[in-house]
Order: C-alpha cells, then sequence, then structure tokens
C-alpha cells in the first residue's frame, strides 16, 4: 500500500501555519479556480495531478508565483494511472527534480532545515535527483541523505519540493522561511 498517511490530516497540517499566524488562505481546486492573485500555493499530497491542474501549476510559477508540493503529490494521471514518465508526473522542468524512489525509515525523519535539526512523525520519504533544483534542506538519518527539500526557479517563480508528507515540524518552517 502506498499512501498509508490520512490525505485530511496532512491537508490540515499544510494549512495550519497559515491560520495559527493569521494569515489569510483559502482551500481551492486549482485546476479549475484561477490562483494567479495567490502569493504562495500549497499541493500536499496532490496524489492525482490531472491535466487542468498541472498546467495551472506550471502557468502559475512560470508567471511568478511560489508553490510547495509535498510528498505523495503527482504520482498518478486523471484516470488513476501511475504516470509513464518521470515523478513528480508532468511536473519535472517545473520543480527541477525527478523522484522514483520511496521508502519508509524504521525511524522519524530528521531533517536539517536553517541551521535547525527538525523531527518528523512521518516516516515515509521520497529520493529526489535534482536537475536544475537547489537543495535546502537534507533528510540526516536516510541511507543517501538525499534532499528533503528543494527549490527551482521556474520563469518568474519558483517551485519548492518538500520530500515526505505535510507534517508539522517541517512544514511549519518552510512555510514561515517565506514569509
Amino acid at each position: 500500500e502506498y499512501f498509508k498517511g490520512n490525505y485530511t490530516e496532512q491537508v490540515k497540517t499544510a494549512f495550519a501555519p497559515f491560520y495559527r499566524d493569521n494569515i489569510d488562505a483559502a482551500v481551492i481546486d486549482i485546476g479549475h479556480d484561477p490562483i494567479d492573485k495567490y502569493k504562495l500555493v500549497v499541493l500536499s499530497s496532490a496524489y492525482l495531478i490531472d491535466d487542468a491542474t498541472a498546467a495551472a501549476v506550471r502557468r502559475y510559477v512560470a508567471n511568478g508565483g511560489t508553490l510547495i508540493m509535498t510528498g505523495y503529490s503527482a504520482k498518478v494521471d486523471a484516470t488513476g494511472k501511475w504516470f509513464g514518465t518521470p515523478l513528480p508526473g508532468g511536473l519535472t522542468d517545473v520543480f527541477g527534480l525527478r523522484t522514483n524512489e520511496f521508502y519508509r525509515s524504521w525511524n522519524p525523519l530528521i531533517v536539517s532545515f536553517q541551521g535547525k535539526q527538525l523531527t518528523g512523525s512521518d516516516n515515509y520519504y521520497e529520493v529526489l535527483e535534482p536537475s536544475t533544483a537547489k537543495t535546502l534542506a537534507v533528510f540526516e538519518n536516510t541511507p543517501a541523505r538525499s534532499p528533503a527539500i528543494t527549490v527551482n526557479q521556474y520563469g518568474k517563480g519558483r517551485a519548492i519540493y518538500l520530500a515526505t508528507a505535510a507534517q508539522t515540524p517541517f512544514i511549519d518552517p518552510l512555510i514561515r522561511s517565506l514569509y
């Protein structure tokens, strides 16, 4: 079984920093609702990515937006089939990376970010292979010490990838580093 997390809890966790900091935020369908007016968009565990959502992500970032995507995202297309291309499906150029390896750590994940060691609660992680993306944080206790957070300049904007589920110790400081 690939997706073991609770989707609703992961979305709430990604939304929580905005709520706690009293930042105006909305939960929308980015494939069908306009997102141009938002300064930051977070796609948490967006397992299924249809063509409209991929196009909206691409356009938003190219035009200057900042988008965070978390692990478990862009794995299957609109029909529920695993993408036949490198992952994140249809968005490898936007995020400047690919990921085709997924693991569960025996221990809670530890990430070094902005000079701090952060310990997570979900042991799922993806091994990222950056091409044009820059590494912002690494997993300290995985065999390869692979990137945990990357950022890629795409067009006028930034695409940020968190290589695990949205979990408070990681997503809070990442989001807060952007405002």
